[in-house]
């Protein structure tokens, strides 16, 4: 049987007293591994810099989690 595609609609967040930045956005992936353990994730992100930072990405690549960046300029 092939792998299993799911959208789970479920909400996932990250709260703050400041702006968002890299260490939110890891914060988000290690709450998103520790809800799918064992599930493939692809995490669909625009092209901030915070997103495409050395500790994005490299959370990221810790909890196993695939980025894909939309195009830049890419329509809503």
């Amino acid at each position: 049987m092939g792998a299993l595609n799911a959208v789970t609609l479920q909400m996932v967040t990250v709260v703050n007293d400041s702006y968002i930045n890299a260490w939110s956005v890891a914060e988000l992936f290690e709450k998103l591994r520790g809800l799918h353990p064992r599930e493939k994730i692809t995490f669909i992100l625009d092209n901030a810099k915070y997103q495409k930072c050395h500790v994005a990405i490299t959370a990221a690549n810790m909890l196993d989690i695939k980025l894909l960046y939309l195009p830049p300029y890419s329509p809503n």
